[in-house]
């Protein structure tokens, strides 16, 4: 007697998982040639056996030099100085002023502009990492990625405001690894007194969940080659940036029982891995994953909450055109604001959440409505909103979004909505209505 079709059917998906789980194991320990330069060869969806690979491998390898090509030094003169191929001149934008972002007479935002280019390091950039240099000191070195780890000198232990100022003004390139994993530090010193697991206990869970596959392999297989369409280090396929990537994605859809991966997923993990291991992105998640799935359901009473409390025309002209808080924000959360606003602004709002977590999340999304509050108000339709809101945003500076974002946090009076925000939101759990709560 055949099978039942749902048992045939897992049975090919859980045989697909496999090979899939096993071209990128196999590729992990030999690599790609032209990785970062060359589109690279689609191995997964054709099943080919390892034998396969090799040869193909091994060709490829065979046909390319050691020395850059013509070809591949334009790729690299084309990449900006965060790793990303240039954009388009065809993709458009909202323009969104300074001003926009601070309750003054402002002109709206551009309609459309062209993709701005992120700016050179310039003379102020070069004096911020000098800063950053006279305020760390490195304390521990890890032996398999050959980075040291840093924290504070003393005397800065008793400026702590001063360095938190310093961090939503930006951390520098050159320091943000060392720097997240000095804050990082610092909650894993949290964790160590409560229940939840510590960083190493979660980099030896991270090892393990790479030797097993996962139903789940396919679909982040899938999803993998077009996370972050335009960056050299993700650029080739199955090359160390994809292979890292599925890796991360991987075992944290395994280790997460609750939620498992989504697509949503992808782009956190690649601005992750621009700056850490493979390893660290995954316990990262463990905990901010959370923050993030909880900050997306208590984020519409708040938002509702400050509407009203702020600019009481945006909230009449959502309630009159029905447009819920989940409708737009949901998309800046599950990816932290990726392909929202601009990387160097992602980049800081990064800077500022592991600064202070989940509050600088649900003031980010408050800063965006108040700055768009022109687009959005009276006058504009559903269609209207919602194009606007789920738009992609380019800023005259992105340390005004961040300086607002500050100023919101350290207001009392947003500080108490935003645990009222979360009684409420405590109450509704409680009586069984809170996904009735979600607009």
């Amino acid at each position: 007697m055949a099978p039942p079709a749902g048992q045939h059917l897992a049975a090919i998906d859980l045989q697909s998982a496999q090979h899939v789980h096993e071209v990128y194991t196999y590729l992990e320990k030999i690599g790609v040639p032209g990785d970062g330069f060359h589109e690279g060869i689609e191995r997964t969806r054709e099943h080919r056996r390892a034998s396969a690979l090799a040869q193909l491998t091994q060709l490829a390898a065979a046909a390319h030099t050691a020395s850059l090509s013509d070809a591949e030094a334009k790729i690299l003169g084309d990449a900006d100085r965060y790793g990303f191929f240039k954009s388009k001149p065809s993709e458009r934008v909202l323009y969104l002023p300074s001003d926009a972002f601070y309750p003054i007479a402002v002109a709206p935002p551009s309609d459309s502009i062209q993709s701005i280019t992120p700016p050179a390091l310039n003379t102020t950039n070069h004096d911020r990492i000098e800063k950053w240099t006279d305020m760390l000191i490195p304390t521990s070195r890890d032996p398999s990625s050959y980075q040291s780890c840093y924290q504070l000198k003393p005397e800065w232990n008793q400026q702590r405001a001063r360095f938190e100022k310093r961090c939503f003004k930006g951390i520098p390139d050159r320091w943000r690894t060392g720097a997240w994993e000095m804050l990082l530090a610092e909650s894993d010193t949290q964790r160590q007194s409560s229940s939840k697991p510590t960083l190493q206990r979660l980099h030896q869970q991270f090892n393990g969940l790479l030797i097993s596959p996962s139903e789940q392999d396919v679909q982040i297989d899938l999803d993998v080659p077009r996370t972050i369409n335009g960056h050299i280090f993700f650029h080739t396929r199955y090359g160390k940036g994809q292979r890292a990537l599925f890796q991360v994605l991987h075992a944290f859809g395994m280790y997460c029982q609750t939620c498992g991966y989504c697509q949503g997923m992808g782009p956190i993990a690649a601005t992750l891995l621009s700056y850490f291991s493979a390893r660290m992105p995954s316990f990262v998640w463990s905990e901010s994953m959370i923050i993030i799935i909880f900050t997306t359901y208590l984020l519409p009473a708040f938002l509702d909450s400050w509407n009203v409390f702020t600019f009481k025309n945006v909230y009449a002209t959502f309630d009159k055109q029905m447009v819920g808080s989940s409708a737009y924000s949901t998309k800046w959360y599950i990816t932290i604001f990726a392909n929202t606003v601009s990387y160097e602004a992602q980049l800081r709002l990064w800077d500022a959440f592991f600064l202070k977590g989940m509050d600088i999340l649900i003031l980010a999304a408050v800063s965006l409505v108040y700055a768009l509050r022109s687009k959005i108000g009276p006058g504009h339709d559903f269609e209207q909103i919602l194009s606007t809101l789920g738009g992609r945003f380019e800023m005259e500076d992105s340390f005004r979004w961040l300086r607002s974002i500050r100023k919101l946090y350290n207001r009392q009076d947003i500080q108490d909505l935003i645990h009222e925000s979360r009684t409420q939101w405590a109450s509704y759990v409680l009586d069984g209505s809170a996904s009735k709560r979600v607009t």
